[in-house]
């Protein structure tokens, strides 16, 4: 599942924006042009699913920090999510008169919207729904009669439809539109609890926290800290990486007892650094862990506390890229204390991990961009009022001269040559 459009509303630095995302998106821009503010959009609805609006607008600083101060409560709080499968998957829906229905190869689109007041209850929910559209395919219900498998079974394709689920005035709906007879109560996905809690959306629901409906919690982004690794960490903790990487040597004990995985770490490593030998994590009598790291060169394996703060930003990268379980992960500037050497390298492993999930990457570096197809490049700037605006370099037909004289976009982000001309 990947997310292929996001449309934005009064948030932020933001007027309104909307933009096709690709399985590999590298956003660049001056400083404080936006690009972290685009970020906290992901993170923003992550923190809906997993902690409720209420609190995810209060993480955000409250609602006077996420409404764009130039537009206030004039203009409405809108964002929209709109996500594809990847996969040929099927799921039920419910059921026809005859056959048992299942949905592939689908699209959904969720989109809420709020707008502000001047009273203490700071806002309204005024539009609250998802909407999933695939195609149709029908078993019958005789042929299951007896052991209801559904192998070698016949799928025959009924069409086109939609589910839409509705939050109105707290009260949870679906309808069906398509070409068939559906029981509306027998509609996938069941919802046992039809009425949200005050001031609560569709995607805090617990409908909304598993398969399909969950891409708004199958989000990770990462912001590491090379230095929080190098410390000793308790043995206890997340077993997913944290944003910061601070728990590093936990996920590493992980990957590292299970044979295919750490032979797979360290082929990644090694691709990026080949002067490494090994890696271990070393447990302490007081329950703590910390790992080392062994050079070709050398017999010792050195303490992370004597590690690079490069080394380590790579070895958090190839974890998020390659061990985490979400299906959307974002990095902020993972180049960060990376030699420029590398970082053609890097980009390729960016390039190789967005084959199986979707990449969003924030950058400042003009070696990224250099070894990064045009195509995969998002530009951030500012407009003469001050908001935020997000385009595709590729599209600027300006741009095509310089292009086909060789100058690089990497040289024309240095002489700031990219943004869209006025």
């Amino acid at each position: 599942m990947g997310i292929t459009k996001i449309i934005i509303e009064n948030f932020k630095t933001f007027d309104k924006i909307e933009i096709n995302l690709d399985q590999y998106n590298v956003l660049i821009g001056a400083n404080a042009s936006g690009k972290s503010n685009f970020i906290q959009i992901f993170k923003f609805i992550r923190d809906i699913s997993t902690y409720g609006l209420n609190n995810a607008i209060y993480m955000q600083g409250g609602v006077e920090f996420i409404r764009n101060s130039n537009l206030g409560i004039s203009r409405n709080l809108i964002i929209q999510i709109d996500t594809e499968s990847k996969d040929k998957g099927l799921f039920s829906i419910g059921t026809s008169k005859d056959d048992y229905l299942f949905m592939r190869d689908f699209r959904s689109t969720y989109r809420f919207e709020l707008k502000f007041k001047k009273t203490r209850a700071n806002f309204d929910i005024i539009n609250d729904k998802f909407d999933i559209t695939g195609k149709i395919f029908g078993i019958n219900k005789k042929s299951l009669e007896g052991p209801r498998s559904l192998k070698d079974k016949e799928f025959v394709e009924k069409g086109e439809s939609t589910i839409t689920i509705k939050n109105t005035n707290q009260k949870i709906t679906r309808e069906y539109y398509g070409p068939l007879e559906i029981n509306q109560d027998e509609l996938y996905p069941p919802i046992f609890d039809k009425q949200l809690k005050k001031g609560t959306i569709l995607i805090e629901h617990d409908t909304f926290s598993y398969g399909y409906f969950a891409i708004h919690k199958d989000i990770s982004i990462f912001d590491f800290d090379p230095k929080i690794p190098k410390k000793a960490i308790p043995i206890s903790g997340k077993a997913e990486l944290a944003e910061d990487g601070g728990n590093l040597a936990l996920v590493l004990k992980s990957i590292l007892e299970n044979e295919s995985k750490r032979r797979k770490f360290l082929n990644h490593l090694k691709f990026l650094m080949p002067i490494v030998d090994n890696i271990r994590v070393k447990p302490f009598s007081d329950k703590s862990l910390l790992f080392e790291m062994r050079e070709v060169f050398n017999k010792r394996h050195l303490p992370a506390s004597l590690i690079s703060d490069g080394t380590i930003n790579l070895i958090s990268l190839i974890i998020a890229l390659y061990f985490d379980r979400n299906s959307v992960v974002i990095l902020e500037e993972p180049e960060k204390n990376i030699h420029p050497y590398l970082i053609s390298r890097v980009v390729k492993l960016l390039r190789d991990a967005s084959e199986n999930k979707q990449i969003i990457v924030t950058t400042h570096d003009p070696e990224v961009i250099k070894y990064t197809k045009i195509e995969n490049i998002l530009l951030m700037c500012r407009d003469k009022k001050g908001f935020s605006k997000i385009s595709r370099p590729k599209d600027d037909k300006t741009l095509e001269i310089f292009i086909k004289n060789n100058i690089g976009v990497d040289e024309l982000f240095i002489k700031q040559l990219l943004e869209p001309r006025k």
